[in-house]
């Protein structure tokens, strides 16, 4: 029979719901009708049948949550298990601690060749607003002392290198604000120190030091090439170092580099203009040096002791070893005595791995063993350095 389209609120048509055995329905009026899947009849009121039919999922009670014993799993590590994590952990640091000292040595003379080459570009650009002239590597008289640095202070970042004028006096700069303040010096530049160069590995001396073993002053660790070795007053017009301006520059073929130590017996002042080589003197800039590492337990930025370096070892000379990269029987910290200028270097030379930096008058930077600078006078049984040639000296580099 078929069944009147008519809508549910027709009430001639009786609408409903049922539910059976997870199947809902929806019945009319109409007569018996058996459940599809069903194998037996739903007795229905007369005039009702079954217009649709579909299952339905019943609904699952959800299960308590259920509450366990943390003490029924075992969380600890067992000693073997252990005893392997600390052996693989030891092995890690087996390997990489010496890949990372390694890396951070690598790192340190890296920013050590920067150094002195920012120092030999403040050079260049000092000799190009100065008439092309080098600026010496120091001048003296009494208490005033003007280094090279001094000098090249303002293309170094540094500022007036006049303010306050008692810097020039003492021939220091503070290492930090507070002693700046306190002393009343202009503030040194980190760059002139190279960074191996750190107390107490490089005892420095108790003028340089508070009581507390901090630095009160900055770090110089480059100087530029000596015109020559030591001399003195009494050798007069023949003096090398510590040369009185009246005698006047010495002549180029006297001299190994452009780093003159004037010693002025007659200023009643600082000299801002002292007079230096023009870089016409320097016939191969490529491979002449400029600058050369001097770790000295006296190095402090601005001080005129030492000023330059005269070559790579000597011994025996007193406070005038300063003015000398080596000397061979200072070979670690505890032998570097106090009130006395004593060269460093061997220990600077064997943490950068028998290398020193060297920055040429072309402004580039090598880290080079001293031997590769030039060639010793073989005196007696024993090699000299003292007066060196090759690079280091303008008539000879090439």
């Amino acid at each position: 029979m078929k069944i009147p389209a008519k809508a549910p609120s027709d009430p001639a048509t009786k609408v409903s719901t049922f539910l059976f055995n997870g199947c809902i329905g929806i019945m009319n009026g109409c007569h018996r009708t058996p459940f599809p899947g069903i194998g037996r009849q739903f007795p229905l009121s007369p005039g009702v049948r079954v217009v649709s039919f579909r299952k339905i999922q019943p609904m699952i009670e959800p299960k308590p949550l259920q509450r366990y014993n943390v003490s029924t799993f075992q969380c600890a590590f067992t000693l073997i298990e252990l005893l392997v994590v600390i052996a693989i952990i030891a092995i890690l640091a087996a390997v990489l601690l010496p890949v990372l000292h390694s890396a951070q040595i690598r790192a340190q003379r890296s920013q050590c060749m920067s150094n002195i080459r920012q120092c030999a570009m403040a050079i260049l650009t000092f000799d190009s607003d100065n008439n092309n002239c080098f600026p010496p590597a120091g001048w003296q008289s009494g208490d005033w002392q003007v280094s090279w640095d001094t000098l090249c202070y303002p293309y170094m970042g540094g500022g007036n290198p006049a303010n306050p004028a008692v810097t020039m006096t003492t021939g220091e700069y503070a290492a930090n604000a507070e002693n700046a303040n306190a002393l009343d010096l202009a503030m040194g530049l980190k760059l002139m120190a190279c960074p191996f160069d750190t107390t107490p590995v490089f005892p420095k001396d108790s003028w340089m030091t508070s009581p507390n073993g901090g630095l009160n002053t900055t770090i110089k660790d480059y100087e530029m090439i000596s015109t020559g070795e030591k001399g003195g007053a009494a050798q007069g017009a023949n003096n090398l170092l510590q040369r009185d301006t009246k005698y006047g520059l010495p002549p180029t073929s006297q001299i190994q580099g452009v780093g003159i130590y004037w010693d002025d017996q007659n200023a009643t002042g600082p000299n801002w203009n002292p007079p230096g080589y023009t870089d016409t003197v320097v016939r191969h800039p490529g491979g002449t040096i400029m600058l050369a590492e001097d770790v000295n337990n006296w190095n402090a930025e601005g001080n005129i002791w030492p000023c330059c370096v005269e070559g790579p070892i000597a011994s025996g000379l007193g406070a005038y070893e300063v003015f000398y990269q080596i000397d061979p029987t200072i070979t670690s910290a505890g032998a570097v005595p106090t009130g006395t200028g004593t060269s460093e270097g061997y220990l600077l030379y064997q943490l950068q791995r028998n290398r020193f930096n060297y920055a040429f008058h072309d402004g580039h930077a090598e880290a080079l063993t001293y031997q590769q600078t030039c060639q010793p006078q073989k005196v007696g049984a024993f090699l000299n350095y003292e007066v060196p040639n090759g690079m280091w000296n303008i008539n000879t580099a090439q």
